[in-house]
This record gives C-alpha cells, sequence and structure tokens, in this order.
C-alpha cells in the first residue's frame, strides 16, 4: 500500500529524496520563489514510514526528525509543512504513535484503511481522499491484503494486464539501464583483448558502423551493434556515467520495457543519421561507433519527462537538463573525431520515441483525471 502512495505523491509533483534509514521514505514539494537559492524553495515535505519493518521507531523520535527536515529544507513552520504517515499491521503502535504526535497520519494496512485522531489535520494539500481512495481500493476486488501483495521486483501474478503493467511501469530495480552498462563494459574488456579498438580495421571486423558494408553488403545490422563498441576507455566510461546516473531516472520514470525501445531505437536512430550524412558527404570509409546516440536519446527522453510534468521531475528541473544538454552538444561540436550526427539523430528519436510511447498515454490519463473531476 505504501508504493501505490508514493506513486501518487509523484503524479502530484513530490520529488522523492535520499534518506536515512531506509524505512523512511522522504518527498518533498518544492514552488517557484525568485527569493530563494536556485530560484525554488520546499513548501511540503511528507515522509512515508513503513512500520512493517524493524524500524524500532518510538513516538519520541519523531518530533525529532520532523526538526531535521526543517533544518534541512529551511521550512517556515515544520510543524505545518511536515506531515508522517505511518503505513503499518501493528495497529497498537501505529495508534500509539500517531495519536502522540500532531502531523502523523496512520493507515492500518490490516483493515485497509486511513486513522486520524482528534489532535490530527483533516487533511494536509489534498492527500486524504489520495489516501481513502487507495484504502479503498485495497478493500475491493481481490480482498487481499496490501502486506501481502507481490513485490514491485517480481512479476504478478493474475491477467496477462497485470504482467504488462508490471514490464510497463512496476519495475524499479533498474534492471536495464544496469544491464546495458554491465553488456558493454564486458563487450569492450573482451575485444580488447582480441586486437586494438582503436584501429579501425578492427572496428569494423568487430561491427562498427561502416557505409560500404551497410549498403553495398546489407549489413544493417551494423546500426545496432555498432553502439555496443567503444574505440577508448575514457569514450566507454564518459558514456556509461552519464548513461548509469540519467539512464535510471529515465527506466523508474517509463518503465523498464519503454526504457529499453527508447535506448535501442535511439542508437538506432542516431546511427541512421550519420550513415546518411556519410553518404551525402562522400565518406563511404568512415567508421562509426559508440553509444552516444543512444545516451543523447535517453537525454532526450528526460528531457519529453520534465516537459510533460510541467518543468520539474524528481531532482531534475528544465534548466538543469537543457544545461546538460548544452554542454554535451558543445563538447561534441567542439572536439574532433565526433560523429555529431549520431548525437543529434539519438537526441530527435529518444524525445519522439519518448513522447510516442510515454507522453500520449500521460497525456491521455492527465485528460481521464480531469474529466472525472
Amino acid at each position: 500500500m505504501i508504493r501505490e502512495f508514493e506513486e501518487q505523491l509523484l503524479r502530484k509533483g513530490y520529488v522523492r529524496t535520499d534518506s536515512r534509514p531506509e524505512w523512511i521514505h522522504i518527498y518533498i514539494k518544492e514552488e517557484a520563489d525568485a527569493a530563494a537559492p536556485g530560484g525554488w524553495t520546499v513548501s511540503r515535505v511528507v515522509a512515508c514510514v513503513d512500520l512493517k519493518k524493524d524500524t524500532g521507531l518510538v513516538s519520541e523520535q519523531i518530533p525529532i526528525i520532523r526538526s531535521r527536515l526543517g533544518q534541512a529544507y529551511r521550512l517556515t513552520n515544520a510543524s505545518m509543512q511536515t506531515l508522517f504517515i505511518l503505513f503499518s499491521a501493528d495497529v497498537e503502535s501505529g495508534r500509539k504513535i500517531s495519536t502522540e504526535n500532531e502531523y502523523c497520519w496512520f493507515v492500518d494496512e490490516v483493515h485497509n484503511r486511513l486513522i486520524l485522531f482528534e489532535n490530527q489535520p483533516s487533511d494536509f494539500d489534498g492527500l486524504r481522499q489520495t489516501a481513502e481512495e487507495i484504502t479503498a481500493a485495497g478493500t475491493s476486488g481481490t480482498g487481499r491484503r496490501a502486506q501481502e501483495r507481490p513485490k514491485p521486483s517480481a512479476v504478478p501474478s493474475g491477467s496477462w494486464k497485470e504482467a504488462v503493467r508490471w514490464a510497463l511501469v512496476g519495475q524499479k530495480k533498474h534492471f536495464v539501464t544496469c544491464a546495458i552498462v554491465v553488456i558493454n563494459l564486458i563487450t569492450y574488456l573482451v575485444l580488447s583483448l582480441g586486437g586494438n579498438l582503436e584501429n579501425s580495421d578492427y572496428m569494423i571486423r568487430v561491427g562498427g558502423m561502416f557505409p560500404e558494408l551497410v549498403l553495398g553488403s546489407g549489413q544493417w545490422w551494423r546500426l545496432l551493434t555498432c553502439i555496443f563498441l567503444h574505440f577508448t576507455p575514457s569514450h566507454l566510461l564518459n558514456n556509461m556515467i552519464i548513461l548509469y546516473f540519467l539512464g535510471k531516472q529515465l527506466e523508474e520514470a517509463v518503465g523498464s520495457l519503454r526504457f529499453a525501445l527508447i535506448y535501442f531505437c535511439s542508437g538506432f536512430g542516431g546511427a541512421m543519421l550519420s550513415l546518411i550524412l556519410m553518404v551525402r558527404n562522400g565518406e563511404m570509409y568512415t567508421v562509426s561507433a559508440g553509444a552516444s546516440g543512444a545516451i543523447f536519446g535517453v537525454m532526450g527522453g528526460m528531457f519529453m519527462v520534465i516537459l510533460l510534468h510541467k518543468g520539474r521531475y524528481r531532482g531534475m528541473n528544465m534548466q538543469r537538463m537543457l544545461f546538460m544538454l548544452f554542454l554535451c552538444i558543445y563538447e561534441g561540436l567542439t572536439s574532433a573525431g565526433v560523429d555529431n550526427a549520431g548525437h543529434i539523430g539519438g537526441l530527435l528519436t529518444g524525445t519522439a520515441v519518448t513522447f510516442l510511447l510515454y507522453g500520449i498515454p500521460f497525456l491521455y490519463e492527465q485528460h481521464e483525471k480531469q474529466e472525472k473531476s
């Protein structure tokens, strides 16, 4: 049940931040403030506490945690800007902590209900209705208790629709991102043992994008194999660092399957535009390789996600995203031997594919919600 509630927090514009210990999940909502550093200030903080785990949490710790959150996010009134929500099947423990602290709701996961006491606020940023809808959904349908639901990392049993939904949006372990990084690293290590990857002839033999062979011999598969090849260790590491940190965010936003499609379509699109311009410029005997086109596609995908979420998504805003794109494009344009066509092709492809696979369903869902309200 805590997972469903946290998904709704993200939809309402909250951003999850790193927190310790692992059983407390901190979400913040920011708003524009010209006087604040960076132009943004934190207006709300929601702390979701998973009491199913062996937390050892006692009532007296809540005010201490609230005070630290107030200091960390410079809240003007931490007691009224911070809401704790306890999720637990231990009714007595949850009741005790909740009744002894203001702005501390309790979700009873045994009976699937939100419990508010007289000392609690009747609402907080419209989240009461959200919590009540989630708990009500938990008591209907299958009747299965929240703590008995499958973990996000396990494929749910049931209808094929559930399996499809898990593949699209249920995976939170960044499996595809990590797998691609590992495959690239292993590929480089293995191929380095067989020859010099900085040698053009060797790069062509192992699958680099080479216009003469793509068009002359119909070896179109090179448009995909080339995205797993890198000329130098620095070329590889630069790409993998960006992919790991940005790819995790995009994969969590759109789901593992859609992320994989965005990545490989971007790599293919970047290689295709590179091929077209090489042919146009008479560079039929130039070899191209690298994951940069696919990674630019990931940047384009993240740009689209941020745009759909009104300029902010989790820890990333539009200004940061555009600055990152500017730096990467500028570096490519001012460096020798860089396939800028592959970068631009990947960027455009990633942006377009993300809109088709994620943007259209997202906008449709938002429209449906507005119609119902």
